[in-house]
């Protein structure tokens, strides 16, 4: 059966990841190839015995560099209408 382009947008959505995630730190790195995106979130989590341990979730993305360099533009028009709505960031 042959899927039509509706067919497949709406299994690209379906394909959606829901999980909402917030990183509080991040890495960023390349290759001749790709950009890396590592977000992280780090905590401290209390074991059973009470002793503190660092907890860390990651969430890598690659990017090709033509996609990272529009990524970088979107996001710096981002921040721009952000501050002139809520004030400097520092």
């Amino acid at each position: 059966m042959k899927k039509t382009v509706e067919q497949s947008k709406d299994e690209m959505i379906e394909n959606i990841d829901r999980n909402i995630f917030t990183s509080n730190t991040q890495t960023v790195s390349h290759e001749s190839d790709k950009f890396i995106l590592d977000f992280k979130a780090v905590f401290s989590q209390f074991t059973s015995d009470h002793k503190a341990i660092s907890v860390t979730n990651h969430r890598v993305i690659l990017l090709d560099a033509n996609i990272a360099k529009s990524f970088l533009e979107t996001l710096r028009t981002n921040i721009a209408d952000y501050e002139k709505e809520f004030g400097r960031i520092l």
